[in-house]
C-alpha cells in the first residue's frame, strides 16, 4: 500500500519556523498543499533571517520535492505581493509544480471567518474549491 500525505494550512512559516515547508524537502510521496492566505496560516515568503527564522520559503525552492499551492491576499500588509511574485518566479525557474493565487481584494487571513474585518467569503470559497481540486489531482 502506498500512502500519501496532504498538508492543509500548515503555514508558510509555521512554528517552529518553516516546518510546513520542510515537508516539501522530504520524499516524493509527500504531496502537501501549503497556503499563504487561503487558510488561516501565516508567514512571509522571504525576508531577514534570524535564529527563530533561519529559512524562508524562497530559500528552499530548489530542494522542494513536492507540489505547492499558495493563496495570498493582494491587500495583505504582512506578506508583500512583490515577494509572492518572486516566489512564483523562483518556483517556475526551478521547474517545481506549483499554483500560486493572489486574491486582489483580499487581505491577511482572508479565510479566517472568526475575524469579520479580515474574512473575504468570495476569496475564501474560491481558495477552498481550488484546494480541494488540488488534493484531488495530487492525492489520488
Amino acid at each position: 500500500v502506498r500512502h500519501r500525505l496532504g498538508s492543509f494550512g500548515a503555514g508558510l512559516c509555521a512554528v517552529p519556523p518553516a516546518d510546513g515547508w520542510r515537508l516539501h524537502q522530504h520524499g516524493r510521496d509527500v504531496r502537501p498543499h501549503l497556503g499563504g492566505r487561503g487558510h488561516p496560516d501565516y508567514g512571509r515568503t522571504e525576508g531577514e533571517k534570524s535564529e527563530a527564522q533561519p529559512l524562508h520559503p524562497i530559500d528552499i525552492v530548489a530542494s522542494m520535492s513536492s507540489p505547492l499551492m499558495g493563496h495570498f491576499g493582494g491587500r495583505d500588509g504582512a506578506i508583500p505581493v512583490d515577494g509572492v511574485h518572486r516566489l512564483e518566479a523562483a518556483l517556475t525557474a526551478a521547474g517545481k509544480p506549483s499554483e500560486i493565487y493572489i486574491y486582489e481584494d483580499a487581505g491577511h487571513a482572508f479565510n479566517n471567518d472568526t475575524r469579520e474585518q479580515a474574512f473575504n467569503a468570495e476569496a475564501a470559497a474560491l481558495a477552498m474549491q481550488r484546494s480541494m481540486d488540488w488534493f484531488g489531482r495530487y492525492l489520488n
